[in-house]
């Protein structure tokens, strides 16, 4: 789709003050413009579009051109209604950036076309067909398009239309772009003193008495005199008596044999073995 330059404004607005409200709730389709308010609702803008003058080829015989809009930022648009010889359309809008679309008879008669409207402004447009070479010049694209007409050219015309109705998607579209979205209210973060964090007093560690380690007296080394150690004394081998000793030799044999078993001691064998020396 081709695109034109944007539509000057200020040639095509007019400022009205007083009462107003919607066109299609203020006057219905047989209201001619000449009775039309043409204040736009508090808020908005309002566009009034007037028959267009390039009837045959790119328009119907009765001079019909469907107006289309879409907003800036979509890539799908909204039918608004027609024109025809000796009908125009009319509907409030929200300020903001647009593109107008009006479509001939024939499929490549349209030419997509930006529009900037303002709060409190009225604006006069008209589909025309671009053919001349002023017009490529000026627009850059051939086909239909809009031009603007001043608000003394339309009242002057004003006599010769009525108002057709808009169809019921653009209706609805116009409506949403006057209603802002709504925005779910956030609930506002309690304010209410949160209870602090219960600090339960933790019980102190029982430091319980350690009973102390007992002392016990150990006993002081034993001061009782200890019986002094006697060693034992080797008890005297008894001598057989003489009547039953047998021989010197036998005796002797046997103190030897007690003085190696440990039985008596040395000086005992020197003892007894000079007493059986004596005897003998």
């Amino acid at each position: 789709m081709k695109r034109l330059a944007k539509l000057t404004v200020c040639a095509a607005a007019l400022l009205v003050a007083g009462c107003s409200s919607p066109p299609e709730r203020l006057a219905g389709p047989q209201t001619p413009l000449s009775q039309a308010s043409f204040a736009p609702s508090p808020g908005a803008a309002r566009v009034y579009i007037l028959p267009t003058h390039s009837q045959g080829l790119f328009s119907d015989a009765d001079g019909r051109a469907r107006i289309s809009i879409f907003p800036a930022d979509k890539e799908r648009g909204v039918t608004l209604g027609s024109t025809t010889a000796n009908r125009f359309l009319a509907f409030d809008i929200a300020p903001g950036s647009y593109d107008l679309v009006a479509h001939g008879s024939d499929p490549f008669s349209k030419v997509e076309q930006p529009l900037d409207v303002a709060a409190g402004k009225t604006y006069f447009l008209r589909p025309v067909f671009f053919r001349t070479a002023n017009d490529l010049r000026e627009h850059g694209a051939t086909g239909m398009g809009f031009d603007p007409i001043p608000a003394d050219q339309a009242e002057a015309e004003a006599n010769h239309f009525t108002m057709a109705p808009l169809t019921e998607k653009g209706a609805t579209f116009l409506r949403q772009t006057m209603t802002p979205p709504q925005r779910v209210a956030q609930p506002a973060p309690s304010t209410m003193a949160q209870p602090a964090p219960m600090m339960m007093a933790q019980p102190a560690p029982m430091m319980m008495a350690q009973p102390a380690p007992m002392m016990m007296a150990q006993p002081a080394p034993s001061t009782v005199a200890q019986p002094a150690f006697v060693a034992p004394q080797p008890q005297a081998a008894p001598v057989p008596p003489a009547a039953s000793s047998g021989t010197l030799e036998e005796k002797l044999r046997v103190l030897q044999r007690l003085y190696r078993e440990g039985l008596i001691s040395k000086s005992d064998l020197d003892a007894k073995r000079k007493a059986l020396l004596d005897a003998f």
